[in-house]
């Protein structure tokens, strides 16, 4: 097993020369045979070692009881050792995922923090050959594609801690191999009860699917690894093309990806299929998407209307937005550049002096002063009432040079390409019943009627923020 796990640590350059390493141990079997191998070879490769346990708050006193078991080898073993708890349970009702997804991205996020508080270059798990098979055949019975089929790679980008690489130096050798070398070096690993528990998919492929495969083939889990390597060589071409074919129609933000609709449209369907697929991983590096998710936002990308949404699991989706797809986070707000925003159903007289808008910092200041480039001009009679409020059912607009043409008002901001999220939090200024002037990327001034004389005074309207 060493010398089969140096040919791939030199293959896949999964351990140059003077790394640190953080080391994921969990005290089974897997993660401390990786801790003992990694350990005879510090000295020759010139090795960092440091050891990251998480306690999941899943099992309790057990839970517990394999961090200290962690902590003491490495204190008999002179090695650095972070150790947490993180309740899974809490995360997953927080960021609305299952189980597994939570305890992954707990498991994640620890081992990333862990490595850049020691300036790490690499984390190693412990996943093998079985892990491999295991994770193949789930995806195969998920419907996944060939980026499913690909299984887990020797090596790959930590999920939201890039540059710093998650290895798997023990990917190619089998369990039983693993068992055998800590019965040779006299390890004595723990034991995690919850592996035994079939109602979790993964350990009913591995106790009771995986098998039943093997009596038709002995050499079924050595097969699907060979799948996985296969499919690996041509998703990684057909990566390529997507990349490319995204690099100038896509744009990232801090908290989406939007992508050019019609431009989405004249891809060949297989990169139409995968652009969802890697756009939705530059969102989040470690999200699963099958296959009907992915299904369903291609045909809503392809033929869908304006504002329509295609889910696409935790707690990510596909929405159209005029020109544009975007991949974000459900629930997102959407506060274009130039907008500002009020509070629905605004309906505020405003008078001389500070007008305070409830529930936001902003203030509407009207006086017969004007602030260069931030104010409305308006000529304002006695006898008519200046309001701030949102929009109403019914609401028109007066356009044209003498305001002698009328458009609904919801034309009017569809046609300027408002959101629709958006639009009944938009601050309208009436004069009585007659919106004169709207602030969208600066103030939008309509014709209104009837006029004033030209002998009213003229006010100033603008915004402050309140101190």
């Amino acid at each position: 097993m060493i010398d089969q796990v140096r040919r791939d640590c030199r293959r896949w350059q999964l351990l140059p020369m003077g790394t640190t390493v953080v080391v994921g141990v969990s005290g089974g079997a897997d993660s401390l045979a990786l801790l003992h191998l990694l350990s005879g070879w510090q000295r020759s490769l010139k090795l960092t070692l440091h050891v990251a346990t998480l306690d999941h708050g899943l099992r309790g006193a057990a839970g517990a009881a394999d961090a200290d078991f962690v902590e003491h080898y490495c204190r008999e073993n002179g090695l650095d050792c972070t150790r947490t708890r993180v309740d899974v349970s809490a995360l997953a009702q927080q960021e609305h995922l299952g189980i597994e997804a939570a305890a992954r991205l707990a498991r994640y996020q620890f081992l990333g923090q862990t490595a850049r508080q020691v300036s790490a270059s690499s984390v190693a798990v412990a996943h093998h050959a079985d892990d491999q098979a295991e994770t193949v055949l789930m995806h195969l019975l998920r419907g996944a594609g060939l980026h499913g089929l690909v299984g887990m790679l020797p090596s790959s980008p930590l999920p939201a801690f890039e540059p710093i690489r998650l290895i798997r130096p023990l990917l190619s050798v089998t369990r039983s191999q693993i068992e055998a070398y800590c019965s040779a070096h006299g390890l004595r690993p723990r034991h995690d009860a919850t592996n035994a528990d079939t109602a979790m998919l993964r350990n009913r492929l591995r106790l009771e699917i995986l098998p039943q495969l093997e009596c038709v083939n002995p050499r079924v889990r050595l097969a699907l690894a060979q799948l996985a390597d296969s499919v690996r060589v041509d998703d990684s071409y057909l990566i390529e093309r997507t990349r490319a074919a995204l690099a100038t129609i896509t744009k990232r933000e801090s908290d989406c990806v939007m992508l050019s609709r019609a431009e989405y449209r004249l891809l060949h369907p297989a990169l139409q299929r995968r652009a969802i697929i890697d756009l939705t991983r530059q969102l989040d590096p470690a999200h699963e998407i099958d296959y009907l998710h992915v299904i369903e936002a291609v045909e809503l990308a392809s033929a869908g209307e304006q504002g329509g949404v295609a889910l696409l699991g935790d707690g990510l989706q596909l929405r159209i937005d005029y020109a544009d797809l975007v991949i974000e986070r459900t629930g997102r707000h959407v506060v274009p550049r130039g907008a500002l925003l009020i509070p629905p159903e605004t309906d505020l007289e405003i008078q001389p002096g500070e007008n305070p808008i409830p529930t936001t910092d902003l203030t509407l200041h009207l006086s017969d002063v004007q602030v260069a480039g931030t104010s409305l001009c308006l000529q304002l009679s006695p006898t008519r009432q200046l309001r701030l409020r949102t929009r109403r059912k019914g609401d028109r607009v007066r356009i044209g040079q003498m305001g002698q043409h009328s458009q609904k008002l919801s034309d009017w901001m569809i046609n300027r390409k408002i959101p629709a999220a958006i639009r009944g939090q938009i601050p309208l200024f009436c004069l009585d019943d007659d919106i004169v002037a709207l602030y969208w990327n600066g103030w939008q001034r309509f014709s209104h009627w009837p006029s004033v004389p030209d002998s009213s005074p003229c006010w100033y309207l603008h915004w402050h923020e309140q101190l």
